[in-house]
Protein backbone atom coordinates (compact mmCIF):
# COMPACT_ATOMS: atom_id res chain seq x y z
CA UNK A 1 0.00 0.00 0.00
CA UNK A 2 1.34 3.45 -0.90
CA UNK A 3 1.33 5.84 2.03
CA UNK A 4 0.81 9.55 1.59
CA UNK A 5 2.44 11.73 4.29
CA UNK A 6 0.09 14.05 6.20
CA UNK A 7 1.45 16.50 8.75
CA UNK A 8 -0.82 17.58 11.60
CA UNK A 9 -0.23 20.32 14.15
CA UNK A 10 -2.09 20.18 17.46
CA UNK A 11 -2.60 23.48 19.25
CA UNK A 12 -3.78 24.00 22.81
CA UNK A 13 -3.91 27.19 24.84
CA UNK A 14 -5.04 25.98 28.27
CA UNK A 15 -3.39 22.59 28.94
CA UNK A 16 -6.66 21.07 30.18
CA UNK A 17 -6.79 18.22 27.66
CA UNK A 18 -4.09 15.69 26.86
CA UNK A 19 -2.84 16.13 23.32
CA UNK A 20 -1.51 12.57 23.50
CA UNK A 21 -5.08 11.30 23.19
CA UNK A 22 -5.66 13.30 20.00
CA UNK A 23 -2.30 12.23 18.58
CA UNK A 24 -3.13 8.57 19.24
CA UNK A 25 -6.48 8.96 17.45
CA UNK A 26 -4.79 10.53 14.41
CA UNK A 27 -2.13 7.82 14.22
CA UNK A 28 -4.76 5.07 14.44
CA UNK A 29 -6.84 6.74 11.73
CA UNK A 30 -3.75 7.02 9.55
CA UNK A 31 -3.09 3.31 9.90
CA UNK A 32 -6.71 2.46 9.15
CA UNK A 33 -7.03 4.68 6.06
CA UNK A 34 -3.54 4.36 4.60
CA UNK A 35 -1.94 7.67 5.55
CA UNK A 36 1.44 8.20 7.11
CA UNK A 37 0.75 10.71 9.88
CA UNK A 38 3.23 12.98 11.61
CA UNK A 39 2.07 15.06 14.55
CA UNK A 40 3.63 18.14 16.13
CA UNK A 41 2.29 19.92 19.19
CA UNK A 42 2.27 23.52 20.32
CA UNK A 43 0.92 24.48 23.73
CA UNK A 44 0.80 28.13 24.72
CA UNK A 45 -1.00 30.39 27.14
CA UNK A 46 -4.07 32.29 25.99
CA UNK A 47 -2.16 35.54 26.53
CA UNK A 48 0.21 34.45 23.71
CA UNK A 49 -2.59 33.76 21.19
CA UNK A 50 -1.95 36.88 19.09
CA UNK A 51 1.81 36.31 19.07
CA UNK A 52 1.43 32.67 18.01
CA UNK A 53 -1.05 33.58 15.26
CA UNK A 54 1.00 36.46 13.89
CA UNK A 55 4.59 35.25 14.31
CA UNK A 56 4.63 31.47 14.68
CA UNK A 57 1.85 30.03 12.51
CA UNK A 58 3.01 31.61 9.24
CA UNK A 59 6.32 29.72 9.53
CA UNK A 60 4.93 26.26 10.34
CA UNK A 61 4.66 23.59 7.67
CA UNK A 62 1.50 21.50 8.02
CA UNK A 63 -1.34 19.92 6.10
CA UNK A 64 -3.88 20.18 8.93
CA UNK A 65 -4.21 22.18 12.13
CA UNK A 66 -6.33 21.12 15.09
CA UNK A 67 -7.11 23.52 17.93
CA UNK A 68 -7.84 21.36 20.99
CA UNK A 69 -10.02 22.64 23.83
CA UNK A 70 -11.58 20.85 26.77
CA UNK A 71 -15.18 19.80 26.00
CA UNK A 72 -16.45 20.68 29.50
CA UNK A 73 -15.57 24.35 29.11
CA UNK A 74 -18.68 26.47 29.29
CA UNK A 75 -17.26 28.86 26.71
CA UNK A 76 -14.04 29.88 25.04
CA UNK A 77 -13.68 33.62 24.77
CA UNK A 78 -10.87 34.86 22.56
CA UNK A 79 -10.71 38.52 21.64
Amino acid sequence: MSYQQKRFYLFNCDNTYSLETVEKLLLEAGDKYGFKISVDRLCFGLQRMAEVCERTLPHLVMDYAIFVVHADESRLSIN
